[in-house]
């Protein structure tokens, strides 16, 4: 493919790398995290990103590893995002920040769907797992979102997802009803991928198969009873929801490209070999063409990793490197800081 192609890119980005919470299920928890200093792209690289990469977009998301509305003025972002036009525009937050400036400019950027994430269907589990959170606070916003699209000319998808950890599986079928009541249109449940420092090994559901593979079997009549599409991604009940075992092959390096708060150009989020390029110092056109890309696209077509980013080592100089999430976050900081 060349960047003369029309709308075929899955386009991932992140304008920041902080999120105002600290999850279990998320590296926002690593302890190292808390000291990276706060970086923002800045509306010159974003304006760059719009120009050069969003016209060859088929699906964008504003947001992949961090917490979008974290970002100053997102709505500025999210608007001139929208002039672009991309088909399937989309960013996922965990909605404890959003306002009715967002809300607005969700319509009048046109925004296809705003994925929620929540890991609780109750004020106990949901605070316990989202460290820093408020369930009423949630619920509220949540309200304040479905009664504002409810009202526009324009509707986005609002996609609720949860992710499953010892904590709270068990009640992922109460959790489906009560994300159908507050006006999800498509749901997700899935389980966790594991990082470093955090200590997921013991909260993952290696040793729960059987009464997994039950409760989520009864989330999945739920939400096919009220119409509502599920999507099941579960390593520990193959027999439900995706097939993992018919995973294709990844086509990152055909028709994917990450980009970080900084500009680095990567074929997906939790890559951690050399980026592609930057932004800051290249056109997306020397980026795409470039020898980088050619090198890991002739790789990944001839030992076609299957696109399944939990078990991926394709995407590291190390496959027992952990800590590509990280080194992310710390893009560009001072080298005081804990790097690995």
């Amino acid at each position: 493919m060349h960047t003369d192609d029309k709308r075929q890119l899955e386009v991932f980005l992140d304008t920041n790398n902080k999120c105002n919470l600290r999850c279990l299920t998320c590296v926002f928890s690593d302890p190292r995290v808390e000291r990276i200093p706060m970086r923002t792209m800045s509306h010159d690289l974003f304006s760059a990103v719009c120009e050069q990469v969003l016209p060859h977009a088929e699906y964008a998301t504003l947001s992949c590893l961090t917490e979008p509305l974290m970002t100053r003025d997102f709505t500025s972002y999210l608007l001139e995002a929208g002039r672009a036009e991309v088909p399937r525009l989309e960013f996922v937050t965990n909605g404890l920040l959003l306002r009715e400036e967002h809300l607005g400019a969700c319509i009048e950027a046109r925004l296809w769907r705003m994925t929620i994430s929540v890991d609780g269907a109750d004020a106990t589990t949901y605070e316990r797992i989202r460290q820093g959170a408020s369930f009423e606070l949630l619920q509220q916003k949540i309200a304040l979102t479905t009664g504002h699209f409810s009202r526009s000319h324009h509707q986005p998808h609002i996609r609720i997802i949860m992710t499953l950890i010892q904590e709270n599986f068990l009640s992922a079928a109460d959790a489906v009803r009560r994300f159908i009541e507050w006006g999800a249109t498509e749901i997700e449940l899935r389980e966790t991928v594991t990082f470093p420092e955090i200590g997921l090994e013991d909260r993952q559901l290696h040793n729960r198969q059987s009464e997994l593979v039950g409760v989520l079997r009864q989330a999945e009549a739920i939400a096919e009873e009220a119409g509502i599409p599920i999507e099941i991604i579960s390593e520990n009940a193959p027999d439900v929801g995706l097939d993992l075992g018919n995973i294709p092959p990844c086509h990152a390096l055909e028709k994917r490209v990450a980009i970080a708060p900084g500009g680095d150009v990567m074929p997906c989020m939790l890559w951690g070999r050399k980026p592609l390029g930057n932004l800051e110092r290249n056109t997306f056109e020397e980026i795409w063409n470039g020898r980088p890309r050619q090198a890991f696209r002739d790789e990944f077509r001839r030992d076609q990793p299957v696109m399944w980013c939990p078990s991926c080592t394709a995407c590291k100089e190390d496959p027992r490197d952990e800590d590509a999430y990280y080194r992310l976050l710390a893009q560009g900081s001072p080298a005081k800081l804990p790097l690995p």
